[in-house]
């Protein structure tokens, strides 16, 4: 294609190739989860994720990041809801805007899914040298710093 830059052709070669590989190996590893409180699938664990990250975030935000349908989105929530690992808090003085926040619950089966996360990327990752390692970690830290949203917690706004 005429026009495109040399490294967006490369970029997007590497996505390309790159893609499968998560599919294939990264993503069940973050985003299935089988434990005492039964599975959660992953747009649970998004879910979830996402929360933790933020401190509370709204549903609407939680579907335009994720991509996730707003009515599917409410069957997510409910069962988490129900399960006891979200709550709805809520934002500045209107009472109909809400979002939602960890459990004490939900904290802590994120702190097992970390810990689970952390053991089978290990296994995963066993034949990366610390080369590649700190390349690979570079990278990452790379698209953070170029993609990050500057922490917008919904849930701190001023009233």
């Amino acid at each position: 294609m005429q026009g495109v830059d040399a490294n967006i052709r490369e970029l997007y070669d590497s996505l390309d190739a790159f893609l499968p590989v998560y599919f294939g190996f990264i993503n069940p590893v973050l985003h299935r989860y089988e434990g005492e409180e039964g599975a959660l699938n992953e747009n649970q664990i998004k879910v979830l994720m996402a929360i933790r990250k933020t401190g509370c975030i709204s549903q609407a935000e939680i579907s335009d990041v994720f991509m996730i349908p707003r009515t599917s989105l409410t069957t997510v929530t409910r069962s988490l809801e129900a399960r006891g690992l979200v709550r709805r808090e809520a934002v500045g003085a209107d009472r109909r805007s809400h979002g939602l926040a960890l459990t004490d619950a939900g904290h802590a089966l994120l702190d097992r899914k970390r810990d689970e996360n952390l053991r089978e990327l290990g296994s995963l990752f066993a034949g990366l040298s610390p080369a590649e390692a700190t390349a690979v970690i570079r990278g990452f830290r790379t698209m953070e710093a170029y993609f990050g949203r500057g922490g917008f917690n919904p849930c701190k706004r001023d009233a």
